[in-house]
């Protein structure tokens, strides 16, 4: 195989990668199990969502009449989240507490925002079962919609209240830390001088060790009418104080600068949905570094397509070399304004590639997808969880993507009448330049091609794997050169004659990449395509 390689690496042309193309539809589907007791079944689940490792909370605050239910997922051995438990709280009677309006998770311990007046902690036990262990109460009797947006760092939690004194006070911070015996006292609270019920105050909150920043897309004390701010805070003796705020670079009327934020390697990003940077609320997001120096705008950028009303970062989520940002009102190629989730790689000088632009199977225009204030995204170790609460009439669906070098849109071709996939492969800044060739399969994943090295194709050799090494697969650029991300796009293109006999099977693809120096080579995962009868 290795000889096979060689040889192709020799006879490949010069071929330039085709420019990004719509790439990934989701590989998997969590639908609401249905949980109610009313038969209410708009219950947006998935407009809320964590994740962490193998275990994935999804909030559906309207389920039973928006009183609100969360429920908790753990991977099983097949590979699939499977519903471990149904969390649910009994608000005062009559009373609409939307449990589940946020939820942070980090190993054995979730917590739960509401609506207004209380936040829930629960922890798994030895048994795997989820149990409540602590109910963290508003400190101020007058706070409203405390427990809107929380996070959760080891044993500290910050939950922010919009309003106090029955709307018309200023909002809190507050943070709440455990204590030996299990409960979790507060610690200490920030405050600004505004009046926060209109403020949107705490839409979006994130924290890193004694660090949290706070978005005020609307935030009064801005000189530009709703420009937008952000809040730092930080403990200060014996309490926490905002210390630092700032806004945009340059602060535009109703841009909402903070409608979305998140920590991630030294750096905080913060989404301003309605800035006009590509035209009308087109929207960006913007990069600061922060240190004892104080905050430093590092850059600015929207997606190579962002167009107006996109609203381009109203939800982000970053993990690693990994960002994702949502523009709920993009459109999708099939022209629905649904919403549209961008993957971005950070490259080594710090700048972010766009790797990817992630679509629904099936959008429509009541979509959504990534509203402000909706916290749909989850991000952890490359798997991506997105969440379209508005989906099938507000039931809800919650999608996984796996971000791996090779993505995929189409996942099925009708062999009556032939079609085609899109293939993007992504092999990484440091492959730059490096050869690549697509391999394909008829037999499967397993036992992979051992190309030395501890390399492995993932692809069951045989006769299909041979026809694809010798250039005679059905792509429209099936081999050539990495682009300077280590980024190419291909088409897998089956005419109906050749697609007939396939009928009722899957194809699988996988690329490899060779250095033309050192003859290196790396192996990507592969990608399966059904031809359906």
């Amino acid at each position: 195989m290795r000889a096979l390689a060689t040889t192709l690496l020799l006879a490949l042309g010069a071929f330039a990668p085709l420019a990004d193309a719509q790439i990934v539809h989701p590989d998997r589907e969590i639908e609401a199990p249905g949980h109610t007791t009313t038969g209410w079944l708009d219950e947006g689940f998935g407009q809320t969502l964590a994740i962490d490792g193998d275990r994935l909370a999804i909030g559906a605050p309207n389920n039973d009449y928006g009183k609100g239910a969360v429920y908790v997922f753990e991977r099983s051995s097949s590979g699939a989240f499977e519903e471990v438990a149904f969390l649910t709280h009994q608000p005062i009677v009559g009373v609409s507490n939307s449990f589940g309006i946020d939820v942070a998770l980090e190993g054995d311990r979730l917590v739960v925002g509401t609506w207004d007046s209380l936040v829930r902690v629960y922890e798994r036990g030895a048994s795997g079962a989820w149990s409540l262990v602590s109910t963290i109460l508003e400190p101020n009797v007058d706070d409203d919609w405390f427990g809107l947006s929380v996070a959760l760092e080891g044993d500290r939690i910050a939950v922010t209240a919009r309003a106090s004194d029955h709307l018309d006070g200023p909002p809190h911070l507050y943070v709440f830390e455990r204590d030996p015996g299990g409960a979790w006292p507060l610690v200490g609270s920030a405050t600004l001088p505004m009046n926060g019920h209109q403020t949107d105050f705490g839409l979006d909150l994130a924290m890193s060790g004694d660090l949290i920043a706070v978005g005020v897309p609307r935030d009064p004390n801005t000189t530009i009418w709703r420009s937008g701010s952000v809040y730092l805070a930080q403990p200060s003796a014996g309490d926490w104080d905002f210390f630092a705020g700032f806004t945009a670079p340059v602060p535009e009327p109703g841009a909402r600068f903070g409608d979305a934020i998140a920590f991630g390697d030294g750096r905080l990003f913060v989404g301003e949905t309605h800035s006009d940077a590509a035209g009308e609320s087109s929207g960006s997001v913007h990069v600061f570094t922060y240190g004892r120096s104080g905050i430093t705008h590092e850059a600015e950028f929207q997606a190579n397509d962002t167009a107006p009303m996109d609203r381009f970062g109203s939800d982000l989520e970053v993990d690693g070399d990994d960002l994702v940002v949502a523009a709920p009102g993009a459109h999708a190629f099939t022209g629905e304004a649904s919403g549209v989730v961008y993957h971005f790689v950070r490259r080594e000088d710090g700048s972010y590639f766009q790797s990817g632009r992630i679509e629904l199977p099936d959008p429509t225009d009541d979509d959504e997808l990534g509203r402000p204030g909706d916290q749909s995204i989850g991000l952890d170790d490359g798997r991506l969880v997105l969440g379209s609460p508005m989906h099938d009439d507000e039931v809800g669906v919650v999608y996984e993507i796996d971000l791996l070098p090779l993505l995929h849109r189409e996942s099925t071709i009708e062999s009556s009448i032939g079609g085609m996939q899109h293939l993007e492969l992504r092999a990484g800044a440091d492959r730059a330049g490096h050869a690549f060739f697509l391999l394909g399969s008829l037999g499967g994943t397993s036992p992979g091609i051992a190309l030395g090295g501890g390399v492995e194709v993932p692809l069951v050799l045989d006769a299909y794997t041979s026809l694809t090494a010798s250039g005679q697969g059905s792509f429209v650029n099936g081999s050539g050169w990495l682009g300077p991300d280590g980024e190419a796009s291909s088409i897998y293109f089956l005419q109906q004659f050749k697609a007939e006999p396939l009928a009722g099977l899957a194809v699988f693809h996988a690329f490899v990449t060779i250095d033309p120096f050192t003859f290196d080579t790396f192996a990507s995962n592969a990608v399966a395509v059904e031809l359906t009868p």
